[in-house]
C-alpha cells in the first residue's frame, strides 16, 4: 500500500502514514540537522544546570591531573 499524505503542517511539511500506520513528517535535511543541533544544545544546557553546584577544580590542578604541564 503506498503512503498517503495525511495533512500539511503549519510550516508546509507533509505528514504521511506508513504501511503499518506509523506517522512521518517530511522535513528538508537542513531543518533536520538544525533540529538535531538544538536538541544537543538543550542536552548540554541540562547537564550544565545539573552540575552548577558541583565543586570546581582550578585550571593549574587540572593540568597536573591531565599531565598537560609535562614536556612532550
Amino acid at each position: 500500500m503506498p503512503e498517503a499524505s495525511l495533512q500539511i503542517t503549519s510550516l508546509g511539511h507533509h505528514i504521511r502514514i506508513g504501511e503499518h500506520g506509523q506517522q512521518f513528517v517530511e522535513v528538508p535535511i537542513r531543518e533536520y540537522n538544525e533540529m538535531l543541533e538544538r536538541i544537543e544544545d538543550a542536552k548540554d544546557i541540562a547537564i550544565i544546570d545539573e552540575r552548577q553546584d558541583d565543586p570546581t577544580i582550578p585550571w593549574e590542578e587540572m593540568k597536573k591531573r591531565l599531565k598537560l604541564d609535562e614536556p612532550a
